[in-house]
């Protein structure tokens, strides 16, 4: 899935973790019709809520499966949002993004409401949403190689 905002575009994956907390890669299951899909995925319960993570990044830039070696440098992306749907009339969102990449207020919104526009149910997209999003500036970075 795409982003974009003006010139800016960048790829997008959706990480569900649902009301029984297993993870699904959201990116398999873009197909459903989320109008009618009548799974899980799609009711937020009111005892457990629904986490939702998009992680922002460029495609080209992520190495191949049959790549990977001992010793890999990961491209850490333009960073994630995480909305967690207590019920479908509300929620909050919270994460990091890239001040480089997200260098205006307009464009942080923009990707806070791209998160909005791709939730699998539609009363939920017109839900109360409210927002904390912090901007870095990458300073360094602390690898570990298993070795």
């Amino acid at each position: 899935m795409k982003f974009t905002y003006e010139t800016f575009s960048c790829d997008v994956a959706f990480y569900v973790i649902d009301a029984k907390y297993t993870w699904t890669d959201w990116g398999a299951i873009n197909a459903i019709d989320w109008e009618t899909f009548d799974g899980h995925i799609e009711h937020f319960p009111t005892h457990s809520p629904l986490y939702i993570t998009a992680r922002f990044y460029d495609a080209s830039r992520i190495f191949p499966l049959e790549q990977l070696r001992d010793h890999v440098v990961v491209d850490r992306g333009f960073g994630t949002l995480t909305l967690i749907m207590k019920t479908e009339e509300s929620g909050s969102m919270s994460g990091f993004l890239d001040a480089r990449v997200f260098t205006t207020q307009e464009m942080v919104k923009a990707a806070a409401e791209f998160m909005r526009e791709h939730l699998p149910s539609f009363p939920a997209r017109e839900a109360d949403i409210s927002y904390n999003i912090s901007l870095f500036r990458c300073a360094g970075f602390v690898e570990y190689t298993g070795e």
